[in-house]
């Protein structure tokens, strides 16, 4: 097999090794085809052109990979595709003793299970007992946690 072929096999591989970075999440048959193909030249290159050639596709792969991670992130790459959206919301604190299991309260969203309820003018974070209830729903408090309340259908 001749230098060229060898080339190609490495560049094929880190091009997949790229794209399993950049584009595929996970470890996946892209990220072990590209090692498999880099790994590939450098054995074909020792086996098919002796040592000398062999350590000189093995220095010169490192060297492209390293010059390309270097390039990856001198260029900004990361901060193009990474997410910038900060949360800037917080869990709202109640004061237990100030709603009680057995109080009345009407959904604010949909509890599936997770939702917003208004417990006597204070809207608090619910969990449901009774599965999807949607908004507007008259609820009964049925726990009362720190940061939560769990919540029943109303009968």
């Amino acid at each position: 097999m001749g230098i060229g072929a060898i080339i190609f096999l490495i560049v094929l591989g880190l091009l997949l090794i790229w794209l399993e970075v950049l584009v595929i999440p996970g470890t996946t048959i892209s990220g072990i085809g590209g090692i498999i193909l880099m790994a590939g030249g450098i054995y074909l290159a020792f086996n098919q052109h002796g040592a000398t050639t062999g350590v000189w596709v093995l220095l010169s792969t490192l060297g492209l990979l390293i010059l390309s991670i270097v390039f990856f992130i001198k260029s900004n790459t990361w901060k193009r595709i990474s997410l910038n959206s900060t949360v800037s919301s917080k869990m709202e604190h109640f004061e237990e003793d100030s709603i009680k299991p057995g109080e009345n309260a009407k959904t604010i969203t949909r509890l599936a299970p997770m939702g917003k309820v208004r417990v006597g003018g204070v809207d608090v974070d619910a969990e449901s007992l009774s599965g999807l209830i949607d908004p507007g729903t008259e609820v009964v408090v049925t726990e009362v946690l720190k940061y939560k309340i769990y919540v029943k259908l109303k009968k």
